[in-house]
């Protein structure tokens, strides 16, 4: 009788934390992992950081200027080199996901300069609207499998 009588009093401590921690349990959306996934190509391009950048990027990448995954590794060490590091701001990055696949876009500022406002002007700016085609690899990774960039400039 004892024992119950405690077991009723302390359960209530020790069941709500365990409540509260099953409560905060988040298994992330494929679509947040996509999105995920494209941010984190966006910090290690402002980090001018390729390693980064191809970490996410498929074995078969394919994009509509016949790059292949390396060639698409030469043209960022390339740019990474002659630019320095860049800024690129976002807009909200919409995600369709069909099976193994998933399709990101979004406007994108793109300037020149180290990650601060003030350092990037007057450098030059760009506006982009941002298509990323992924796919899910081994071990359930989402990877960049082409990208197109389109200007705001153009019609």
């Amino acid at each position: 009788m004892l024992y119950m009588r405690h077991l009723l009093v302390f359960s209530p401590l020790f069941g709500l934390p365990l409540l509260s921690l099953t409560g905060c349990w988040h298994t992330p959306t494929d679509e947040e992992r996509v999105r995920s996934v494209v941010q984190a190509v966006i910090t290690g391009a402002e980090d001018g950081d390729v390693g980064d950048v191809m970490a996410h990027v498929s074995k078969r990448y394919q994009d509509d200027s016949e790059l292949d995954q390396e060639g698409i590794r030469g043209v960022l060490t390339m740019e990474f080199m002659k630019r320095g590091p860049i800024l690129v701001v976002p807009g909200p990055i919409q995600v369709v996901v069909t099976g193994a696949t998933a399709h990101a876009t979004f406007a994108a500022a793109i300037a020149e300069g180290s990650g601060k406002w003030t350092d990037v002007m007057p450098v030059s700016a760009d506006g982009w609207h941002v298509n990323v085609d992924l796919v899910r690899e081994e071990g359930d990774a989402w990877r960049v499998q082409s990208h197109t960039l389109t200007s705001w400039n153009r019609p």
